[in-house]
């Protein structure tokens, strides 16, 4: 090799590496910003972390009843492909008749998405969200032969978690926090061969932002829908090691009257081995709440229901019943559970 080919390829290859480096120092992401501004807070923004998670209970034109969820993952600082975001798409359905549980993962091809913090919109593909003035939502996804197409609309007001719309995670970064729980929803569902056209039904939207660091935390989440209106979120994170770290709270009372806050006591009845996910699950929930003056059990309505042979970390979403009493009146309905890192 002469030496003017052997400096061109030496520079090529300082090119590469200098690249390389300067991708894994960038840091410039922005800081969560409040108060929130909407529409523009509903799409996404240049941040760590951040998830549009949508689960719901639905009903069909034949009476049939069954659970979904839809999420959008956008993930930050995958060096690794050269890219400052990862996506990914998870749909999935849990069909209270058989007992069973189906799933769907979508990855977006490399470089196809970018944030645009000025659309409330987002599409990586198979999968897409849509905000719809004045509160609603539009949202499909496509994967391993699950196609969904709903349309969504607010019956409440935006649910603000933490004192404004902040909770602190696993690190004690602040997470930007809000949700939707009572979206009316109507559109099509199929699975397993079969489209069903859904005609009613309640679902929760759940909007999270920010710079914490995700594999330093694990998390138990509940989200209660009760038949009276109300609706609980209760958010309890663990440390690395599994032990409790914090629980935080937001309870919106059938007249609409917000209340948040910090502890609570979470029982799991019994565990239950998920063999193809590698992991090993509390179930069965007895739950206290001093402030709310709460006692709830939640019982997963099947115990199959984990998000597993996925290139996320695998966890357990499921739907759940719920009933009990919050200040010393009477409640039930569903609820949608989440768990996870309970990996061996």
């Amino acid at each position: 090799m002469n030496k003017k080919v052997f400096a061109a390829a030496a520079l090529v290859l300082t090119l590469i590496v200098a690249f390389f480096i300067a991708s894994s120092l960038r840091t410039n992401y922005d800081r969560v910003k409040k108060p929130f501004s909407f529409p523009r807070d509903h799409g996404l923004h240049h941040v760590y972390a951040e998830w549009l998670y949508f689960t719901g209970v639905v009903k069909t034109d034949t009476g049939k009843e069954f659970g979904y969820e839809m999420t959008i993952f956008q993930m930050g600082k995958v060096r690794w492909y050269l890219m400052d975001y990862a996506y990914v798409g998870h749909v999935a359905v849990s069909d209270l008749d058989e007992k069973k549980h189906y799933l769907g993962e979508y990855i977006a091809p490399l470089y196809s998405v970018k944030p645009d913090p000025a659309r409330p919109e987002v599409n990586i593909g198979n999968f897409t969200y849509a905000f719809r003035d004045p509160n609603g939502f539009a949202i499909t996804a496509d994967s391993n032969g699950i196609k969904l197409n709903l349309k969504l609309k607010s019956r409440q007001g935006i649910l603000l978690h933490g004192e404004d719309g902040g909770i602190l995670m696993g690190d004690d970064r602040e997470s930007a926090y809000y949700s939707f729980t009572d979206l009316a929803t109507e559109g099509t569902i199929a699975y397993n061969g079969t489209e069903h056209r859904v005609v009613s039904g309640r679902t929760w939207m759940d909007h999270q932002w920010g710079n914490f660091k995700i594999p330093g935390m694990h998390w138990d989440w509940f989200s209660m829908r009760f038949d009276d209106g109300g609706a609980l979120m209760i958010f309890n994170i663990r440390d690395k090691n599994d032990r409790p770290h914090r629980v935080e709270w937001t309870y919106r009372a059938p007249d609409g009257a917000v209340k948040y806050g910090t502890g609570a006591t979470i029982t799991a009845a019994r565990k239950w081995r998920d063999d193809a996910g590698k992991a090993t699950y509390p179930m069965d929930w007895t739950i206290a709440v001093t402030d709310l003056k709460a006692n709830l059990t939640v019982k997963a309505l099947f115990d199959a229901q984990s998000i597993h042979h996925v290139r996320t970390p695998s966890y357990w979403e499921g739907l759940c019943a719920v009933d009990g009493v919050i200040n010393g009146k009477p409640v039930k309905g569903k609820n949608y559970t989440e768990m996870t890192f309970y990996n061996d």
